[in-house]
């Protein structure tokens, strides 16, 4: 869902782009007149219609990407939480990792899959996981 929602965006960049360069708007000067003067219909009903479809296309792109990575992180965390079940802990829960990164020390390592409850708690690396 992700992917579809991505490529949907880049065909509605590409399209937008390209209405505005075919239309005079190479010139970083000019991009905003030309803009305008397409959502006006002053280069034709067609480019006008096919500025709102990219727009259009874009929005519904972007909301499909999101909600493709909203479902792929659900799966992450229903795939952490069986795995700490099935190793014997009462709960697993993402969550930030207690490491933090050499290169930046105010963040933390990686999005961890905590473990707790029965036994000490656990935690690993997430993306380790196979939602």
């Amino acid at each position: 869902m992700m992917l579809v929602g991505v490529a949907l965006f880049m065909v509605a960049a590409a399209t937008f782009l390209g209405l505005v360069f075919s239309s005079g708007g190479i010139a970083k000067s000019q991009q905003f007149r030309v803009l305008g003067e397409l959502a006006r219909g002053q280069h034709g009903r067609t480019k006008k219609l096919a500025l709102g479809g990219a727009v259009v296309l874009g929005c519904f792109g972007g909301c499909t990407a999101m909600i493709g990575v909203s479902q792929q992180d659900v799966a992450i965390r229903k795939a952490c939480e069986t795995k700490c079940k099935s190793d014997g802990f009462e709960q697993g829960k993402l969550g930030p990792s207690t490491e933090r990164d050499p290169q930046k020390p105010n963040r933390h390592k990686f999005v961890a899959c905590i473990c707790s409850g029965g036994k000490d708690t656990l935690e690993f690396d997430s993306s380790k996981l196979k939602p």
